[in-house]
């Protein structure tokens, strides 16, 4: 039965959500490396901050992605024209973070 079932649908393509969804972990997962890289991989800052700023970022990643609909192409037949959606949506993402990051350090600090 668990051979019909892989040899039926190895033509099928992934479901635009689950693209979508790994796209979210992933970025998720660089988040995590890249505060453990500034940190000299320890565990030496504010884990509260960090389990704050996850969901808002992952938030972003998800919305610039789907606004750039980088997530409905087929994996099995990229081209350059998914290369220059994947480009719109990190440059979208990092446009939308830092004015995100400004508003809020100057809502927070300027109080």
């Amino acid at each position: 039965m668990i051979k019909n079932y892989v040899l039926n649908s190895k033509h099928q393509s992934a479901s635009k959500w689950l693209v979508l969804f790994i796209d979210a972990f992933i970025i998720l997962i660089c988040f995590v490396l890249s505060y453990l890289i500034r940190f000299n991989l320890t565990l030496d800052f504010n884990v509260k901050m960090l389990l704050l700023q996850l969901p808002i970022i992952t938030g972003i990643a998800v919305i610039a992605f789907l606004i750039t609909g980088s997530y409905k192409s087929v994996i099995r037949h990229t081209g350059i024209r998914d290369v220059y959606n994947l480009f719109n949506a990190i440059c979208l993402n990092s446009i939308i973070t830092h004015f995100f990051s400004a508003w809020f350090t100057f809502f927070w600090y300027c109080k």
